[in-house]
């Protein structure tokens, strides 16, 4: 069954992801957005956030594929009936990005890094007056547990570190994962680390609060890869001031770029980057993508389906 895919999305857009996407799945039509002439139906629509120029979506629409890891933003746009499926890009490449980013940090707060870092700034020889802490003595707490969040937490858990997993969802108990918002303060008790891989839903604005925060071991590190508005800024510098936490490892902001006024950019506690802490792939979003066609032709439930996420 030919499928018709509108692609509105820059790094879709490529004759790159076009060959993969032929590579992983037949009969399927490829539109481009502002390059070619909008088209009156569709099958699915390829976007990480719609285009403000498309005041109407294709006739026809079966779903929305979200170019990017996140698609809660997209729930909220008016254009997107509410009974048309929203599904997120099951990217196993950028999954294993977003477990490089946070191993980065876990790492760096096992090696007491940011102690090391003000010693080299101050130009002094400060030697550890003992051996670091074992891998398994770290406690890491790793916030959302969907594509990502699983993939971050087996990850880390097999290379050594003590791993809690924590989810928005209720369910079935699973050993390691702590389930509900009441819950959070248990699941990141004494952690060394947080890792907040959480989508933008509604319930986790400001979800890494004084409240959270708080709960935290002494020097502990805080790595947010989720989004901007996950974080209470004005708590996490008063954290850092007053040395509760350790560092900051932030790669999302609430206004992107990071203004250059912000303080965070001149924080010796605090690490920017500049949200690249997972890129979609051109191989994984096309299987991504060709999953969901697949599905669509045959009536399978659809991978990556958002309320099956959160």
């Amino acid at each position: 069954m030919l499928m018709h895919v509108l692609i509105a999305d820059a790094l879709a857009a490529t004759p790159e992801f076009a060959e993969a996407l032929r590579l992983q799945t037949h009969d399927v039509q490829l539109t481009y957005w502002q390059r070619d002439p909008p088209p009156p139906t569709a099958d699915v629509l390829a976007a990480w956030t719609l285009p403000d120029d498309m005041h109407q979506l294709p006739e026809g629409l079966k779903a929305v594929f979200c170019f990017g890891a996140g698609a809660g933003h997209l729930l909220t746009d008016s254009r997107i009936a509410e009974h048309l499926p929203v599904v997120r890009n099951l990217d196993h490449g950028q999954a294993e990005q977003m477990l490089d980013y946070a191993l980065h940090a876990v790492l760096a707060r096992q090696l007491d890094d940011q102690r090391l870092l003000e010693a080299q700034r101050l130009g002094v020889w400060d030697k550890p007056k003992q051996a670091r802490r074992p891998r398994g003595d770290l406690k890491v707490t790793v916030l959302g547990h969907g594509h990502i969040g699983r993939h971050v937490s087996a990850g880390i858990s097999a290379y050594g570190f003590r791993v809690t997993s924590w989810t928005l969802r209720s369910g079935e108990p699973v050993p390691g994962l702590i389930r509900g918002r009441e819950n959070i303060v248990q699941a990141c008790d004494g952690a060394d680390v947080v890792i907040n891989v959480l989508p933008p839903l509604p319930g986790t604005e400001d979800i890494l609060s004084e409240r959270l925060i708080s709960c935290l071991a002494g020097g502990s590190y805080l790595t947010n890869i989720g989004r901007g508005q996950h974080l209470d800024e004005s708590t996490l510098i008063a954290a850092l001031d007053s040395g509760h936490l350790g560092a900051a490892w932030l790669d999302t902001f609430r206004r992107e770029p990071l203004p250059q006024d912000h303080p965070f950019w001149r924080h010796p506690k605090v690490r920017v980057t500049p949200h690249v802490g997972g890129l979609p792939t051109v191989t994984g979003s096309a299987k991504a993508l060709a999953n969901v066609l697949d599905a669509l032709r045959t009536g399978a439930p659809l991978p990556g389906l958002l309320k099956n996420l959160i």
